[in-house]
């Protein structure tokens, strides 16, 4: 496992951007809102996966830090579904059903925070394990975070492209952001 496969494995759904003609169009709005919630969970689970990084790379861990990343997660999540709580959904089905899977998401979010997330810190703060043994166990950890973000962003993206096409939006991949 690299460092790069930490980070990737860390990136808390990245959500695609999107581009429309009508700028104020209120799906668009909606459609933005959500993606720069993501882009907001994403930079956090970054930020935890740096956190980790000296574990594979040699050098010295600092379990405060990562612990504060952490709980800035949990904050992150926190405000996220509070914004969503407040964000008007168009009146469409595409959009509601968009609406459902971003819910369901951020559920699966707050599961793998609780679990894995925590799981993570704790094998990296345990003193009693070999480094060696702590990236064993912390590479199937986060190979098993990959497979839950691609599961639970496949369907979140499905979702927003049929709203996109709905709503006439033009959905771009954000890989890479």
């Amino acid at each position: 496992m690299t460092i790069r496969n930490v980070l990737g494995a860390l990136v808390l759904g990245v959500f695609v951007a999107s581009v429309a003609v009508a700028e104020d169009s209120p799906a668009l709005v909606f459609n933005n809102a959500m993606s720069n919630a993501n882009k907001r969970l994403s930079k956090a689970g970054y930020n935890f996966g740096v956190t980790l990084a000296p574990i594979f790379n040699g050098t010295e861990f600092d379990g405060k830090k990562a612990k504060e990343q952490l709980d800035e997660i949990k904050e992150v999540l926190d405000q996220v579904n509070n914004d969503m709580k407040a964000l008007r959904i168009p009146d469409s089905d595409e959009a509601r059903a968009l609406y459902e899977a971003h819910q369901q998401f951020l559920k699966g979010q707050k599961k793998m925070l609780r679990n894995e997330f925590a799981d993570l810190l704790e094998i990296a703060s345990d003193d009693t394990i070999t480094n060696e043994e702590k990236k064993q166990q912390l590479g199937e950890i986060l190979e098993d975070v990959g497979k839950i973000e691609k599961k639970d962003l496949t369907r979140l993206q499905e979702a927003q492209r049929a709203f996109g096409k709905r709503h006439n939006i033009i959905i771009e991949d954000a890989e890479g952001e």
